[in-house]
């Protein structure tokens, strides 16, 4: 009689030890249904609020520079606000902050831009004066090639040099002239290039190297052409007065609660490479 009233309670335990097992994996199996529910909705609010945005930045393409549009859509859920502005100030990140790839150039303007051909080229900078230009490379944060100048193989040719090509003087009678900055001294007792300054903080972002170039009243800058050389390079200038690089449109779109938030840049269109006939070096 004593076995089989212990051997009853040892029943008893495995009874409750099998339905604690069986309670653990069923909450299990709800939990990550509950999850991957979740997840998805996540995901599907997501892309419709990254729609919505996409959509803002469409209707703000046409818009004034200086207007926010506000949109929603037929079904009331989604919803966007975009806004545009000038890239321009005394610190600017050029391509708003966008890596520029080795061998392709980008352009500073130094006057004021038109798509009306007679207004572009108009207010040289400076007006008055002799102002410095500082242009400055390798962000120290990012991932750009920077200390490093014995490395020289296929994928990593060290710290970027900059080819600059500056067009001064008026619409009527421009002249261009050619500027070359290598951080590597031993590079650079090869390429002739002129030695950089020390960089600082532009725009919140720390760069490595700088350069400067002065332009004055009586041979104002137009545009300047900077090229980087041997690899790729973030990119910024600093300068008193500077006239606007470009239009910036942000777009935050909004779904049931979720945003998400695009920005798009768009540069000035490019000078055609025919304005630049004495190149130091050329894309390959």
């Amino acid at each position: 009689m004593k076995n089989e009233k212990y051997q009853s309670g040892q029943i008893l335990i495995i009874v409750i030890f099998v339905l604690v097992v069986a309670l653990t994996i069923g909450l299990s199996v709800v939990t990550r249904s509950i999850t991957t529910i979740r997840t998805t909705t996540e995901e599907d609010n997501s892309q419709k609020a990254f729609s919505a945005a996409e959509a803002g930045i469409e209707r703000a393409l046409t818009a004034n520079v200086g207007t926010t549009i506000i949109g929603t859509f037929a079904d009331k859920n989604s919803s966007y606000s975009a806004s545009t502005s000038l890239l321009m100030g005394d610190e600017v990140l050029v391509n708003n902050g966008s890596f520029v790839l080795k061998d392709d150039p980008v352009d500073v303007w130094l006057s004021d831009y038109s798509t009306d051909q007679s207004k572009i080229y108009l207010n040289p900078w400076p007006a008055s004066g002799s102002k410095v230009l500082s242009i400055y490379w390798v962000a120290s944060s990012s991932n750009d090639p920077n200390s490093d100048c014995s490395t020289n193989n296929a994928e990593n040719f060290g710290p970027a040099a900059l080819n600059i090509s500056a067009i001064t003087g008026s619409k009527i009678a421009p002249k261009i002239s050619h500027y070359a900055f290598d951080p590597c001294g031993a590079r650079a007792a090869v390429n002739n290039f002129s030695p950089v300054l020390p960089g600082t903080s532009v725009a919140g972002t720390s760069f490595l190297y700088r350069a400067e170039i002065t332009f004055s009243s009586t041979d104002p800058g137009l545009l300047v052409r900077i090229l980087p050389l041997y690899s790729g390079a973030h990119i910024a200038i600093k300068g008193t007065g500077l006239p606007a690089q470009g239009t910036v449109i942000a777009s935050v779109g909004s779904y049931v609660g979720t945003n998400r938030k695009i920005v798009s840049y768009r540069g000035y269109p490019k000078v055609p490479i025919e304005l630049y006939p004495y190149s130091i070096f050329s894309a390959k």
